[in-house]
């Protein structure tokens, strides 16, 4: 395989889009390490970090009125890579830098693996509008 150069994985980085899906690899969690799904929230050609959120199956731990809050749900096989219902936890986004996202390309740590569907991509947008836990300027920033 054919290692691509640090200027192309930034670049890669840069062509970031919300709604993109990426797979991390060996992310760390507090039981070891575990490849985990991640959304893109906001499109990064023009900005100089890329917000994302760690999609989980977990969701057992979303029964309650008090983590409903700010969250999108995906039935299992509505899209390719979730065979699992998914949730999307707005309260659990994070942050990197276009360079920090562009060396995990090129580290191999991170690879595309599709895209939220359009209509999907949509509710994320109205669940970030809504969202009461997202700083108003958090989310100028993503809805941009």
């Amino acid at each position: 395989m054919t290692k691509i150069s640090r200027k192309d994985c930034l670049k890669k980085a840069k062509n970031l889009r919300k709604g993109d899906l990426l797979l991390w690899r060996n992310y760390i969690v507090p039981t070891g390490k575990k490849n985990k799904i991640l959304l893109i929230l906001n499109n990064c050609k023009h900005d100089k970090v890329i917000f994302f959120i760690l999609t989980t199956s977990q969701v057992k731990f979303y029964t309650n009125p008090q983590t409903k809050i700010d969250i999108m749900f995906l039935k299992a096989g509505k899209v390719k890579c979730f065979d699992k219902d998914t949730i999307i936890d707005l309260k659990r986004w994070q942050i990197k830098t276009i360079r920090e996202m562009g060396m995990k390309f090129y580290n191999n740590t991170l690879l595309f693996i599709g895209r939220l569907p359009e209509i999907e991509i949509k509710h994320l947008n109205d669940t970030i509008a809504r969202a009461i836990t997202l700083s108003p300027q958090t989310k100028d920033s993503i809805l941009k």
